[in-house]
């Protein structure tokens, strides 16, 4: 029989509950008797407040670029660069203040973590002694920026496109007249003008 405890039952479950037999003390009846009648009553769904909207600012900033991940915490933005090189390595130097780099050891990009081999004069000396291997590396300021050599390159191979465009334009206006020839040339110079400017 169910023991009468301090804890209070409900008509729907003293109708349909069964009579059985329980060893319970009256503090594990009366708690396993409220998770049954959660459970047959259902959980009721956590209140909710209403969003206030967020004031929008006078000025809207720039698109990003991957904008569905920039709330998230595993969006990474990278420390903005200074315009001088700076050493990557930080063997003798200090990891916060980096001194100025002046050398650029292509065989030491694969260890760096930043990939960039830019070493200040005490690093490099740290580094490079005398009785390693030898090293790829020059001074930085001869470094070339691939990104700048493939882009000019780029640019120089659409020049000579045009100009090798213009150069058949030319011959087929020379066959035709002189008058569209001259018209032809004077549009395809104003229009490698215009390339040149932009």
């Amino acid at each position: 029989m169910w023991r009468s405890g301090p804890g209070k039952r409900t008509n729907y479950m003293e109708q349909n509950m069964p009579v059985m037999q329980s060893a319970l003390t009256p503090m594990q009846d009366n708690f396993y008797h409220s998770m049954a009648e959660c459970m047959l009553r259902g959980v009721p769904p956590p209140p909710t407040r209403p969003r206030t909207p967020e004031p929008e600012g006078t000025e809207r900033p720039p698109p990003v670029g991957n904008a569905f991940y920039q709330d998230s915490r595993f969006f990474y933005k990278p420390p903005v660069e200074s315009e001088r090189a700076m050493c990557t390595i930080c063997a003798k130097c200090d990891e916060d203040a980096p001194g100025p780099a002046e050398y650029k050891c292509y065989s030491c990009v694969k260890y760096d973590v930043h990939g960039k081999g830019h070493f200040c004069k005490a690093c490099f000396k740290a580094r490079h002694p005398p009785h390693r291997v030898k090293h790829v590396w020059q001074r930085i300021e001869n470094e070339e920026n691939l990104d700048e050599a493939a882009n000019d390159q780029l640019v120089r191979a659409e020049m000579d496109k045009q100009i090798a465009g213009i150069n058949a334009t030319i011959q087929v206006a020379a066959e035709c007249s002189l008058v569209v020839a001259a018209l032809v040339v004077v549009a395809m110079v104003a229009v490698l003008l215009l390339m040149l400017m932009l």
